[in-house]
Formats: structure tokens, sequence, C-alpha cells
């Protein structure tokens, strides 16, 4: 069986294996997630199960195994749920080992902002995804009928209640500020796979990132035109630093030491380092602006 992800499409070329925290057996992970399996659905009978690790996933997402193995994805279940006259509804739990990982793939696949299910959930007409603790969730019925919906919801409420735990949001998303903030924007990872999320930055890995560090884009509406604005939160400064030279000399000028400088198209771009946090920040329309995020952005650093 094998299902066409969404989210293949963005999936880039680049792959490097970083798979951040420790080992949980396979045991202790197909309990855990047999735990989350609703006991039953009125109506509706499973018609199929399945499990997936690391090494197969490939079978079962077309194109969009990388993005979950890029975030240390460790096992997934899957039901196809049947109910004559009805669509096939899929339902697929993600154990992605961290709290990071699954707001990670969350983030790579929403495109608005809601709170209905979970830490932060997405309904388009026929699919619903949403992320708690360490797990992402997705069900699927298409085409979409009132019964179908009223199932995934059903669902979505059932697999809530069964996670007993809030996951934490990583750090280095807390430290953006909030004004002007384009919520659906925000894009949390480590791998460096996602530096070129919006644009092209660089096909090396000059900021070091791995699965030590934590990294996040995001957009600001200050004008029409958004300003780019990326952190990325090292283990130590002297880590920070080395990336900070090694990137300056790659996109800026060697002789530019500056943290704010105009590009040839007119707009502003900056990199500063306060403490163990670096910041870049692109595309922006005016220098007071730029000024203004990174002096918000280093008075909230986390402290060494």
């Amino acid at each position: 069986m094998q299902k066409i992800s969404l989210l293949g499409g963005i999936i880039l070329a680049l792959f490097y294996n970083i798979s951040p925290g420790g080992a949980i057996s396979m045991n202790t992970l197909a309990r855990d997630l047999s735990a989350l399996l609703p006991d039953s659905l009125p109506g509706w009978e499973i018609k199929e199960e399945h499990r997936y690790t690391p090494d197969n996933l490939y079978d079962y997402i077309d194109g969009g195994a990388e993005l979950y193995r890029s975030y240390g994805f460790r096992e997934m279940v899957s039901l196809v749920y049947h109910r004559p006259d009805q669509p096939d509804l899929y339902l697929d739990i993600f154990d992605m080992g961290t709290t990071g990982g699954a707001f990670g793939v969350f983030t790579h696949s929403r495109e608005k902002t809601d709170s209905t299910f979970g830490q932060g959930s997405q309904y388009s007409p026929g699919a619903l995804i949403f992320w708690k603790d360490r797990y992402f969730i997705s069900l699927l019925a298409s085409p979409e009928t009132p019964e179908a919906r009223q199932a995934i919801f059903t669902l979505a409420r059932q697999i809530e209640h069964a996670i007993p735990r809030q996951g934490k949001i990583p750090t280095v998303v807390r430290l953006l500020p909030r004004d002007s903030l384009v919520e659906e924007s925000i894009r949390y990872f480590y791998h460096p796979v996602w530096l070129n999320t919006y644009f092209f930055l660089t096909e090396s890995n000059l900021l070091h990132l791995d699965s030590t560090t934590q990294a996040v884009w995001a957009k600001y509406r200050f004008t029409a035109q958004p300003t780019y604005l990326l952190l990325v939160l090292y283990p130590s400064a002297s880590a920070a630093r080395t990336a900070e030279q090694e990137f300056r000399k790659f996109y800026f000028t060697l002789s530019d030491s500056r943290p704010i400088t105009q590009t040839q198209k007119g707009s502003w771009d900056a990199l500063r380092r306060c403490g163990r946090l670096l910041v870049g920040i692109f595309r922006a329309r005016n220098s007071a602006a730029v000024q203004n995020l990174l002096e918000e952005v280093c008075r909230k650093q986390p402290s060494p």
C-alpha cells in the first residue's frame, strides 16, 4: 500500500541522516502507539492496519518520508476505516520521539493557525492534522461527507484525550517577537535541509545545523512585502560565533562586519550574534524595522 503525500513536493534532494534523542525500544514504541488507538468508531470498521519505521516509511509515503525522518521519526501506525457508501478514512499516528519533532513536522504541514485539536491543528475539507506532545496525527477522507467529517472529529478527540501530556514549545520559537508575526509562517527545524525553506541561502551547512541546534524561520508583515527572520540557537556561544563567521564570509561581503547591510536590490539584511543565539534578517524594506527586530530578539536571548 502506498500513499501519495501532500508534502512530497516540498522535500529537497539534500538530506543528512540526523536523528536526535536517545534510543527507544521498538516494543516501547508499539505499546505507546497502541495505547492511543481508539477502541471503536461507531458505524465504521477497521479495514486495514499497518505499522512503519524509518526503514520502510518510503513504502507508505511516496516522496514525503524524508520530512518525517529529518525530524527524528520513530514509528507510525496507520489505520483505514470503512463504512458502506462512505469514503475510506485514513488515520496516521506518527511517534516523532520528541516534542520538537512533532511540532516541527506540524509547522511544515500547516498553512493556517488553529487550536481546535491538540496543541495546534489545521482542518480543510476532508483533512485534519494536529500535534500533541511527541505525536503528529493526520486524518483524511476524500471526498468529504458529513458522516466522514464527524468521524474525523470523533477520532481526533479520542486520540487527543489519550495523549496525557502537553509538549513544550522549543525555546527558540518562544524567542520570536509577536508584533507583526505571521503565525502560520513559523517553521521550526534543526536539519540543514530546511534552511532554504523560504528562499535559497546556501546548499552547504554553513550554519552548522544538527541535532544540538534549534532553528526557526518566520515572516513579519511590517509592510506589504514580508520580512524574514531566522533564529538559530546553539549549545554554546563559541559554536554560534563559529557559525556566524563562516556564514558571514559566504553570504555577506568579506569586508562587511556591520550587523545591518543594504542589498543591491534595495532591501536590508542583517546578521548578529547574541550570546549563543544567531539572528538573521532578510529582505526587510527599511533599516529601522531591522534594528528594532534585532534589539527585541537579543533582549529575549536565553541564558548562556
